[in-house]
């Protein structure tokens, strides 16, 4: 008989590097998930009533149109917490609009939010980070106007004084409508300043500016409105003697917003808000004000 070969040890197969990295984040989001800790399911009911002056985007007082719109939300969600630094959220809401005059403006919507914080140290003058994520599908009264939204938020908060508070934020949204016309892109810079007093008030100031596209609607002819834009459709949505034209452009917009809130029995709140918009772009400009009452319940 012949001597056998020497046997050779074969190495057990340590798979691709996909695969490895898969692995890896496995095992980290094991790891994260297993050192949060979930509070119980939380709802939360928040309305609201806008009276806006200028809801068509007019630059000529014969095409403004004014309006009260109200907004109704209900959401659902868990937190979770690691140790005293980091927060995530996640929930689940309904939203309603509705434009008692223009009633093809009303929609509805189901989304999704998730948003996650995490604190930089100890005590209430901590600096806080953060970021949002959300999507909603929307159904409209006006199919066309119907349509997915999505947006994504960054923020820092820091509370300098036992009663003063500022955020700075900076979001991205997207609208994608049935109808292209109503498609909207946009970016938001936000900075707000708000402060505590008398146990039971808050005041807050907000500046902001917006890039993106907007509507405009008019009644034709409206030849500056067509130098800088593009004109997209007509609607019959402002009951006019004549269907305005949609004109669509980027634009820079302005805001400055006052509010005053102030909480109430029951984990509630109510806020007063006012906030005036400056939009231009080239030869055309147009201003929004809009005078809002917010309330919002936890239970």
């Amino acid at each position: 008989m012949f001597p056998e070969a020497p046997s050779r040890a074969v190495p057990p197969p340590t798979g691709s590097p996909s695969a490895a990295r898969l692995r890896r984040i496995a095992l980290l989001l094991f790891a994260l998930t297993a050192s949060l800790r979930a509070t119980p399911l939380s709802f939360s009911v928040r309305s609201s009533a806008h009276w806006h002056d200028n809801v068509t985007n007019a630059d000529r007082a014969p095409d403004e149109r004014a309006a009260l719109e109200t907004n109704h939300e209900f959401s659902a969600g868990h937190r979770w917490t690691a140790g005293r630094h980091l927060g995530v959220a996640v929930a689940g809401r309904a939203l309603a609009e509705s434009w008692p005059r223009y009633d093809g403006l009303d929609r509805a919507a189901l989304g999704l939010a998730l948003s996650a914080q995490k604190k930089t140290g100890f005590g209430p003058n901590a600096t806080v980070f953060g970021a949002a994520l959300s999507g909603d599908r929307f159904f409209a009264r006006e199919t066309g106007r119907a349509g997915l939204a999505g947006s994504a938020e960054v923020f820092v908060r820091h509370r300098f004084a036992s009663w003063a508070q500022l955020r700075l934020s900076r979001e991205y949204l997207r609208y994608d409508a049935r109808a292209h016309a109503f498609d909207r892109t946009s970016r938001d810079t936000r900075l707000r300043l708000s402060g505590d007093f008398a146990g039971r008030w808050t005041a807050a100031a907000t500046v902001a500016r917006r890039d993106g596209g907007v509507l405009s609607y008019a009644r034709p002819p409206h030849p500056q409105l067509l130098r800088q834009g593009k004109a997209l459709t007509t609607v019959s949505t402002f009951d006019a003697d004549l269907p305005f034209v949609a004109y669509y452009f980027i634009a820079r917009t302005y805001a400055v917003r006052a509010e005053l809130s102030r909480v109430l029995p029951h984990r509630s709140n109510l806020t007063l808000a006012v906030e005036r918009r400056l939009t231009s772009e080239g030869v055309v400009d147009y201003r929004n004000h809009v005078v809002s009452l917010h309330f919002a319940h936890a239970f």
